[in-house]
């Protein structure tokens, strides 16, 4: 053991060439005024506060034995960057209302409240499918030049093609009244009335 300081439980191992350098003990804790560099492990018992900094502290190990920062202000963030001439990033971080991310320029793109709701600034962009995990786990599904909309099985109830502009229904179509001519407003065809089909040129 090394014992430095008095009573009181203060004091400090200094650089004999720079005393700028030294590592302080106090009955608060220690204190290293340089950088430092750590060639092992550095081993955190995971507790409350394991690292301050102002406004906030950072522990490796919460509630749910999992790392924790912590941000005393309304909305806390923390930037990923890189650096050189090829360098970007964001910023990530959480609020009362959710997890957000957000440009350098704090210009937020993406938030998920408590609720599981997302919200995009921009477009979403997906490989194929987007599925609806709600009553049978139907999905839209992109193809070349199209879009289906499928039941859990795999099978097509609608699909457009946006090369042909073709729509097609693999069931019944229900429409409040008439089809009409696009670019011939006067020619239609359609439901008038209940039991009652018509159809209507011009005039």
């Amino acid at each position: 053991h090394i014992h430095v300081g008095g009573a009181s439980g203060g004091g400090n191992i200094y650089n004999r060439s720079d005393t700028s350098n030294y590592i302080g003990f106090s009955s608060t804790g220690l204190a290293i005024s340089k950088n430092t560099t750590f060639t092992g492990s550095l081993d955190v018992n995971g507790t409350a506060s394991d690292i301050a900094f102002v406004g906030g502290s950072m522990n490796f190990k919460d509630s749910n034995d999992y790392i924790r920062i912590t941000k005393q202000s309304a909305s806390a963030q923390i930037g990923l960057f890189r650096s050189g001439s090829g360098g970007g990033g964001m910023y990530i971080g959480g609020s009362d209302s959710g997890f957000r991310i957000y440009t350098e320029g704090f210009s937020q793109k993406f938030i998920l409240d408590q609720s599981g709701n997302a919200d995009f600034a921009g477009n979403v962009i997906l490989n194929s499918r987007l599925t609806f995990d709600y009553g049978g786990d139907h999905y839209l599904e992109a193809g070349t030049d199209s879009l289906a909309y499928k039941n859990s099985g795999g099978g097509s109830v609608i699909t457009l093609n946006a090369s042909t502009l073709a729509a097609t229904f693999k069931g019944s179509l229900t429409m409040p009244n008439y089809i009409i001519h696009d670019g011939d407003t006067d020619t239609q065809f359609g439901f008038s009335g209940a039991n009652t089909f018509i159809v209507h040129t011009g005039g």
